[in-house]
C-alpha cells in the first residue's frame, strides 16, 4: 500500500472514531466539559505546586495534567461517585492528547495509569 493510501485510510477511520460518536458525554454540554476541564486544570496546577514545593525544589520534575485527570477519575469510580465529568473530560483530553495527523502516523503515545495509596495513610471515603 502507498503512503498516500495509507494516509487516506488513516483519516477515514479517524472520521468514523470522531470525538462525538466516540467520547460524546449526553450528560455534558460543551460549555460544561470546558469548565470542567478548566476546573480539572487548576486542580492538577494545585498539585503540582505542592509537589514542587515538597520534593523537586532542586531537581527535574515532570507532570502530565492528562495522568492526573487519569488518577481522578480512577479514584472517584472506585469511590463510586459519580464521575460522569470527570470521565467527560479525561476521554476529551485522551483524544486530544493521542490525537494522530501526521502523515507517517505520527508518534503513538502509550499510557498505563495507576493509583496506589499507603495502607498507613487515612484515606476518607465520600
Amino acid at each position: 500500500m502507498r503512503p498516500s493510501q495509507r494516509w487516506s485510510e488513516r483519516r477515514k477511520k479517524k472520521q468514523k472514531l470522531s470525538n462525538s460518536q466516540v467520547f460524546a458525554s449526553p450528560s455534558l454540554s460543551q460549555e460544561e466539559l470546558r469548565e470542567a476541564m478548566k476546573k480539572l486544570n487548576d486542580t492538577a496546577l494545585v498539585l503540582t505546586s505542592k509537589a514542587i514545593d515538597a520534593d523537586a525544589r532542586n531537581s527535574n520534575f515532570v507532570f502530565s495534567p492528562a495522568s492526573i485527570s487519569a488518577a481522578l477519575t480512577m479514584m472517584a469510580v472506585t469511590n463510586g461517585t459519580h464521575s460522569d465529568e470527570l470521565n467527560a473530560v479525561y476521554l476529551e483530553i485522551a483524544t486530544v492528547v493521542l490525537a494522530d495527523d501526521s502523515a507517517s502516523g505520527g508518534p503513538k503515545i502509550s499510557a498505563v495509569n495507576g493509583v496506589w495509596v499507603e495502607q498507613s495513610l487515612p484515606v476518607d471515603h465520600l
